[in-house]
């Protein structure tokens, strides 16, 4: 399977796990808000 079909759903859970995981605070701000993700991924 291509990146482009995988890509979205892929993007879509690394985005919920990062939420679940840095979650708001009551100020409204991200504890740690991370501008950038660098991502290594192999097979």
């Amino acid at each position: 399977m291509r990146w482009s079909r995988r890509g979205p759903h892929f993007l879509a859970g690394y985005v919920d796990r990062l939420k679940q995981a840095y979650p708001r605070r009551a100020t409204g701000k991200v504890l740690f808000p991370f501008r950038q993700s660098f991502i290594v991924a192999s097979r």
